[in-house]
């Protein structure tokens, strides 16, 4: 339903749905609604799949950060990259080096150019 379903109402219940099950087992739906860019300018819909994101970040951030790479709705990467930096562990300070690489390399596309600037900016203040 993630992924065919033509009813926003659909992919939002499924997003608020999300809420109530275990954050392991949601991985295959959020990356799904994550992928749908005709709900980008949803009211709701973004934040919803972002609500059941989060707890994600904790359980998997190099999955989580692929996924949000992945997304096509505003929020879920630089939710994503403010999270993994929130740990301000050695790991989640790898992790943001990385991804910053990554998007600093001229085989990405534009419209990661703000997140490198974020990150780059919070690897500054470290």
């Amino acid at each position: 339903m993630a992924r065919k379903d033509q009813s926003a109402l659909v992919r939002l219940y499924l997003a608020s749905a999300l809420q109530r099950i275990d954050p392991a087992r949601r991985w295959d739906i959020v990356a799904e609604l994550s992928r749908r860019a005709e709900d980008k300018d949803d009211h709701n819909l973004p934040l919803m799949v972002w609500y059941a994101t989060e707890p994600l970040v904790q359980l998997d951030m190099e999955r989580t950060i692929d996924l949000a790479l992945k997304s096509e709705l505003p929020h879920i990467l630089p939710f994503t990259i403010k999270c993994v930096a929130a740990f301000d562990s050695e790991e989640s300070k790898r992790m943001l080096q990385e991804l910053n690489r990554k998007l600093g390399s001229s085989e990405h596309e534009h419209r990661y150019h703000e997140a490198h600037m974020m990150i780059t900016e919070m690897l500054k203040e470290q």
